[in-house]
């Protein structure tokens, strides 16, 4: 069963590339795995590993609120958007979300995957996803291994995908990324126009793969948001950049 959080405050990642057949549904962008493959069954985490709570940053007395109050410039002048706190530990990050979005995380032998959506109508749109992916703890991947496979699957769900240059400034930076490498993603479906961004890195000792993407109708307000899930993104523990020593996590945050 999924847990989706509405903060006390995808499309679901996708899994590594198996040996056996994936469903791939492109409609709401979700992965499936087969029913007769048990092992790859998926385990909720549970509601509090994702709940808002206080996050040490530099010293016990320094911490993270619960919520905080930010602005964003759609068209016109600055709007207020209340941010609430969010914390993965499967992927060892704590980040702060938009009020008007939900997020639901999973765990398997495949990997870690934290997916944030737009809410419309009280339900998880996802057409407008922000999906973060990593290979369980311990098990390596290269940057160039996860791209080739993150663009494998972005080209699966029918997207045409093309390599930013280095040179070119990124649409969304990573805090504390290595070997940052950006992907535009682009489909027509139907009358639905989809746009984002595929974001492939390492901090410490492991490789992450961050898929944005909306339809086009979309854009002035969802990419917005993104930058600021992604802006706000503190490490736990992975020994790289921008990230915090695991002991410097608060007891109410380390006790869930």
């Amino acid at each position: 069963m999924i847990v989706f959080i509405t903060y006390i405050s995808s499309m679901a990642q996708k899994p590594v590339e198996q040996t056996g057949s994936t469903t791939i549904a492109t409609t709401d962008i979700t992965r499936k795995q087969p029913a007769t493959t048990a092992t790859q069954s998926e385990t909720p985490t549970a509601h509090g590993a994702l709940e808002a709570s206080a996050t040490a940053i530099g010293s016990s007395a320094e911490t993270r609120a619960r919520s905080k109050l930010d602005t964003i410039r759609l068209e016109g002048p600055l709007e207020e958007l209340t941010l609430k706190l969010l914390d993965s530990r499967a992927l060892g990050l704590s980040t702060y979300v938009p009020s008007d979005m939900v997020a639901e995380s999973t765990s398997s032998a495949e990997g870690d995957r934290l997916s944030i959506y737009a809410k419309y109508a009280g339900q998880p749109d996802k057409s407008r996803a922000i999906l973060v992916f990593a290979r369980p703890k311990g098990v390596k991947a290269t940057v160039q291994e996860m791209a080739t496979q993150g663009v494998q699957f972005a080209q699966t769900d029918g997207l045409i995908v093309s390599e930013r240059l280095a040179t070119d400034a990124k649409r969304y930076t990573v805090p504390g990324a290595d070997q940052q490498r950006e992907f535009d993603l682009d489909r027509i479906n139907g009358q639905q126009h989809i746009v984002g961004s595929l974001e492939i890195f390492n901090n410490g000792e492991r490789t992450f793969e961050i898929r944005i993407q909306y339809p086009l109708e979309y854009k002035d307000g969802f990419p917005q948001r993104a930058h600021k899930v992604i802006n706000n993104i503190i490490w736990l523990g992975q020994k790289g950049k921008n990230s915090v020593a695991p002991e410097l996590i608060s007891k109410a945050n380390a006790a869930r």
